[in-house]
């Protein structure tokens, strides 16, 4: 079984989004955050932690949407 946590995030701070992605990465095989357009972009640092991948979006469109798109791309890597 491939575990793969969500986190969508909106203009959050670096120290939580960036300790909550090392607390999941123990759990789970990667861990992908859709960030919805959030005023500073900490996709290059987050990149750095192991199993991460950033997704961000140009605007911000709703928790809904970026569900669907980490789902999307959950299963795309082979999720289950």
């Amino acid at each position: 079984m491939k575990v793969i946590s969500i986190i969508v995030s909106y203009n959050p701070s670096y120290s939580g989004i960036s300790n909550l992605a090392e607390q999941l990465n123990k759990s789970c095989e990667e861990v992908i955050i859709v960030d919805n357009n959030s005023e500073q972009d900490f996709s290059q640092s987050l990149l750095q932690l192991s199993k991460c991948i950033v997704l961000r979006l140009s605007d911000n469109f709703g928790i809904a949407f970026a569900q669907n798109m980490s789902i999307k791309k959950a299963i795309e890597l082979g999720a289950t």
